[in-house]
């Protein structure tokens, strides 16, 4: 999501977990174990999130965004892939570092918040030769996400950046390919 994202190690993508943190909240406020099977399923969710963030700026094709975001998010995604088209530009995201700081249930466990730390590299391509455009060197961002159970399934309803995490730089391509 180049949703910037911190703290503990996430689980990998077999999903075993890669030092969680030692405890978190509850939807009363009080502390869990670190067994708890929700904390992989928002890690998941995220994950997908992720996935499908990348796959639609990459293929400047923004239908399966619905699949897993909501809300505010999803329009800005949404809005995200739609300037990308104008420009005849998509972009090759890569995902670098992943680090959970956080997890809560709320609202009774309908509802959740993750804090986490991204870091991104992208590089921007022309849609037609595919020649680079621009890139984006990694960017460490710690974000606060917030998903939404619907059914079995998790869903991202919001997310804000750290105010302490600098912005992205875009840079000129340098012999990129």
């Amino acid at each position: 999501m180049v949703f910037g994202l911190w703290g503990c190690r996430a689980s990998n993508r077999s999903g075993q977990a890669e030092n969680p943190p030692a405890q978190t909240e509850s939807k009363s406020g009080q502390a869990v174990t670190d067994d708890q099977d929700y904390k992989l399923e928002l890690i998941e969710a995220l994950r997908r999130a992720n996935d499908t963030e990348t796959e639609a700026t990459r293929k400047l094709d923004k239908t399966r965004l619905g699949g897993i975001f909501k809300g505010a998010v999803l329009k800005r995604e949404e809005e995200f892939v739609d300037g990308l088209k104008e420009k005849q530009i998509y972009r090759e995201g890569k995902l670098e570092k992943q680090e959970f700081e956080s997890f809560k249930l709320l609202d009774d466990g309908k509802r959740a918040e993750v804090v986490v730390t991204e870091g991104w590299s992208s590089v921007y391509r022309k849609a037609g030769d595919g020649k680079c455009y621009s890139m984006s060197p990694r960017n460490d961002s710690r974000q606060t996400v917030i998903l939404e159970r619907d059914g079995n399934k998790w869903f991202v309803t919001d997310s804000t950046r750290d105010s302490h995490s600098p912005p992205a730089s875009i840079v000129p391509c340098a012999n990129t390919p």
